[in-house]
């Protein structure tokens, strides 16, 4: 709990105790090393924009191409935070996407991707 309220502060997030949200008791965290996949980060950033008060929704269009995860502030409303999860594959595609939304809709955009890619994303 420390740990997730010093995230919450670093976010400038109220304390846990303070927002009156308790973690559910099915909750699982798992201790297997490796790489989540890409549909279970999916749903970790759905469930996160919903706690924080957005509508969350996935595969959401974008001219002729969907992005992975989006968040937006009212029903009818542009995205404000986009996110393109790049596990495998082109990641200058998903990087055109969020170049393409920014220029869009001016949204906060986010790439989420492993470590090993991180010399592609750099550049």
């Amino acid at each position: 709990m420390e740990e997730v309220n010093i995230a919450r502060a670093h976010l400038g997030l109220k304390p846990v105790a303070e927002t009156g949200f308790s973690f559910p008791s099915e909750l699982r965290v798992s201790t297997k090393p490796g790489i989540a996949s890409h549909e279970d980060i999916k749903a970790y950033l759905l469930e996160i924009g919903r706690i924080q008060g957005y509508i969350a929704e996935e595969e959401y269009p974008l001219d002729s191409t969907r992005l992975d995860v989006v968040w937006r502030k009212v029903e009818r409303s542009v995205p404000t935070f986009v996110f393109e999860i790049q596990i495998g594959g082109d990641i200058y595609h998903a990087m055109a996407k969020l170049k393409h939304a920014f220029d869009l809709w001016n949204s906060n955009i986010f790439l989420v991707a492993t470590i090993a890619n991180k010399s592609k994303y750099e550049d």
